[in-house]
């Protein structure tokens, strides 16, 4: 079980809007069907998850090395 605190402020979010739209997110958002670009493995589940954010649709698939990811867009 996790330590529950109390009375603990919220932290400031450091701006107006929300969060700043990362490397990843700007990337999948720039895409255009056919394109792909790498990222490291531990990112897929992370890349899968933004581009259902932005409606997209990918592919990923493991490259030769085993520790890269290729991201596609593919609709």
């Amino acid at each position: 079980m996790f330590k529950i605190e109390k009375n603990i402020p919220i932290y400031s979010n450091g701006g107006k809007g929300g969060r700043k739209k990362g490397a990843l997110y700007l990337t999948l958002e720039s895409l255009e069907v056919g394109d792909s670009f790498l990222i490291p493995l531990g990112k897929r589940s992370h890349a899968n998850h933004l581009a259902k954010l932005l409606n997209i649709k990918t592919v990923t698939r493991l490259t030769d090395d085993r520790e890269i990811i290729r991201v596609w867009r593919t609709k």
